[in-house]
């Protein structure tokens, strides 16, 4: 075991990003892909950027997709980043480029480094902790997790042993070494000696095998992006994972330009107006009772807003906040009530999404809509509604990829039950203090806008 003392030791978090996707079944590295309004790479990414036990990021991309991870790095916003450079032609060559980038270019020794898949989007900050505190006892660290399947040997397609499974455990990353021992263990290897290696512990096991390599506990959600249905589970945990809540640094609204809230003379779209007026913002409602907008209409939502516009300049934000909630078995509905519950909530937001666009892109604006907790799973006397809010979803993260290069930012806010005219109509009183107030949701609702986030659904929960 080293023996130096690690006392005050920086901790470089590795990004290898270098993978080409093929098993993903996409036609681009699968570090490139979108879930959840960001790259797979920027979920890594500022997962590490955001510890504060990590002090520099090192990404390691293909050499001929370095201009693309670049870009995707400067338009993430991280600050730790010191260096985007090219990989190996396999993954322990993409390590050693890491060590000889962090050692010959930068003169970092005495430091820990954690070496990550950037494809493990879902890595949280209480494994890098692990890691990073591990290191202090440890030259070597590796994350592993334990296995509910029996793993079986098989040789030329026969089985040929059961190893007993109390033993073994599932590898993942981080894995984190102090960068003496792993530059000391690459060093004893040629670079087709280290091809039947996969993965750095192993290299560091067979250097050194008196050296003892801590196993950490992992996590079941930290799961590796490889092939198809990866990305379905990426995605849905993604969603399932609460994004936090944004904050302004002042009680001053910097929206360049009007906000137009359509649905805005009740319920939760009035309490926008008025939060946004109270800031300093100018904020417009559009209503079937205000300028005679329905959002069954698109050609009115149309002619709404250009008249804002031609009227009151640039439009800023439009945030969609008209809905219709219908309460009741499905075989019991009728089929004007289904159809009214489909035009209003799911057809209403691709219209106000489409009369929006042309002015958003002027502005370079926002487009903010509205789901329920209802759209992760459809619950019963709610199909229809719960269907329509799990469109919303779906709308808000395809135009965050669309409209991206109009820069228009697409969020959504999925507010718990709140108190709301619309659901007293459904349900009647509720006890007090069990609903959300409508001026909380407006206080997250304008925060939204005022931020550069775009693809998100935030929740807003009592």
């Amino acid at each position: 075991m080293h023996t130096l003392p690690r006392t005050g030791w920086p901790t470089v978090g590795v990004l290898l990003a270098a993978g080409s996707g093929a098993r993903s079944g996409l036609d681009y590295p699968k570090q490139f892909l979108r879930l959840g309004g960001l790259t797979v790479l920027e979920h890594t990414l500022l997962t590490f950027e955001s510890d504060p036990l990590i002090h520099q990021i090192l990404v390691v991309a293909a050499e001929e997709w370095l201009d693309s991870t670049q870009e995707i790095v400067m338009g993430s916003g991280a600050q730790k980043v010191c260096g985007v450079i090219p990989g190996g032609a396999t993954r322990n060559g993409s390590t050693r480029n890491a060590i000889e980038e962090l050692v010959q270019e930068r003169g970092m020794v005495n430091c820990k480094v954690l070496m990550h898949d950037a494809v493990r989007p879902l890595v949280d900050r209480s494994i890098i902790r692990r890691c990073v505190e591990g290191l202090d006892d440890f030259d070597a660290v590796d994350v592993v997790i334990e296995t509910a399947d029996t793993i079986v040997e098989v040789d030329n397609g026969v089985l040929v042993g059961i190893p007993p499974r109390s033993r073994l455990r599932r590898g993942q990353t981080p894995q984190g070494f102090i960068l003496p021992i792993l530059k000391a263990a690459y060093d004893r290897f040629h670079d087709d000696e280290l091809a039947r290696f996969t993965d750095d512990c192993a290299v560091i096991l067979n250097a050194f095998p008196d050296v003892p390599i801590a196993a950490l506990e992992g996590s079941e959600e930290n799961i590796k992006i490889t092939r198809p249905v990866d990305i379905y589970l990426a995605d849905r945990l993604l969603q399932a994972r609460q994004t936090p809540l944004p904050k302004r640094d002042n009680d001053i609204l910097q929206l360049p330009g009007t906000a137009v809230v359509v649905g805005g003379t009740s319920g939760i779209g009035k309490a926008v107006i008025a939060s946004v007026i109270q800031q300093g913002g100018y904020a417009v409602a559009l209503s079937r009772s205000e300028g005679s907008v329905d959002v069954r209409d698109e050609a009115s939502v149309t002619r709404a807003l250009k008249a804002v516009r031609d009227l009151h300049g640039p439009i800023a934000a439009v945030v969609n906040s008209a809905g219709v909630l219908t309460h009741g078995a499905l075989v019991d509905a009728s089929l004007e009530d289904i159809e009214l519950e489909v035009r209003t909530n799911l057809m209403g937001a691709l219209h106000v999404a489409r009369a929006a666009y042309p002015f958003l892109r002027e502005s370079r604006g926002h487009l903010l809509q509205y789901t329920s907790s209802s759209y992760t799973r459809g619950r019963a006397g709610y199909a229809v509604y719960s269907a329509t809010k799990a469109g919303v979803v779906n709308i808000t993260q395809a135009l965050a990829e669309e409209w991206l290069g109009a820069h228009i930012k697409v969020n959504c806010v999925n507010p718990a039950r709140t108190k709301t005219p619309m659901r007293k109509n459904a349900f009647g009183d509720e006890p007090e203090g069990s609903l959300l107030s409508a001026e909380r949701v407006a206080e997250v609702s304008v925060n939204v806008l005022t931020g550069t986030t775009t693809g998100h659904v935030f929740d807003v929960r009592l």
